[in-house]
């Protein structure tokens, strides 16, 4: 899972929440947080919808797509 750190739409206590499931469900799984990241932080016009609790963060951005490409190529590898 890979959530923004400020996403006020699933905030710390979700992603807890989520965490202890898939614990208790003995889930192969990674959560990972970027700080001061709010929902939306990959899609580059999340600004124009003109709500506080979007926001485009270049920096997660970058760093979650080669994250979810490390996965890619851990699931599926060349």
């Amino acid at each position: 899972m890979l959530a923004g750190g400020a996403d006020p739409f699933v905030p710390p206590e979700q992603v807890e929440a989520f965490t202890r499931e898939m614990q208790t469900a003995g889930a192969r799984f990674e959560v990972i947080t970027y700080p001061g990241a709010k929902h939306g932080f990959t899609n580059p016009e999340a600004a124009k919808y003109g709500m506080s609790q979007l926001a485009y963060d270049a920096a997660a951005d970058r760093e979650s797509w080669a994250a979810m490409l490390k996965l890619f190529k851990e699931i599926w590898p060349g």
